[in-house]
């Protein structure tokens, strides 16, 4: 699946969650139905705007400064082929990403080691 797949499989798992036909959702929320279809088929990238964004989180029911909200704006970061942003000033992480890459571009890093490690991530970065 694309980038912009996956972000657009999440928002729609989200859209039906809450029991919303594309139609009503866009109704309610100001959108262009056109526009979300496209987005939720991976068509088109990501909304590359906060402002767009964080509507668009409101509208699928994500809690502002929730995990989920963070992930949300992560993921739409990441399927855009973007550094989300509050790693793009850290010198730190973005010394830490070409080890990253080439540990996990191994052929041996299976889904399930992958898993792991990001299980164990989760645990150690508050």
């Amino acid at each position: 699946m694309s980038g912009a797949g996956a972000f657009g499989k999440l928002c729609r798992g989200k859209r039906l969650a809450a029991e919303m036909t594309l139609r009503h959702f866009c109704r309610e929320n100001g959108f262009d139905a056109a526009y979300i279809s496209r987005l939720e088929r991976g068509v088109v990238e990501p909304p590359h705007t906060k402002k767009t964004l964080d509507r668009l989180a409101l509208a699928l029911g994500l809690k502002e400064g929730s995990d989920e909200w963070t992930e949300f704006h992560e993921l739409a970061s990441l399927c855009a082929g973007r550094l989300p942003d509050e790693f793009v000033g850290d010198e730190r992480v973005l010394g830490l990403l070409p080890v990253f890459f080439r540990a996990i571009g191994k052929a041996d890093v299976d889904e399930a080691r992958l898993n792991r490690l990001i299980e164990r991530l989760r645990k150690e970065v508050p």
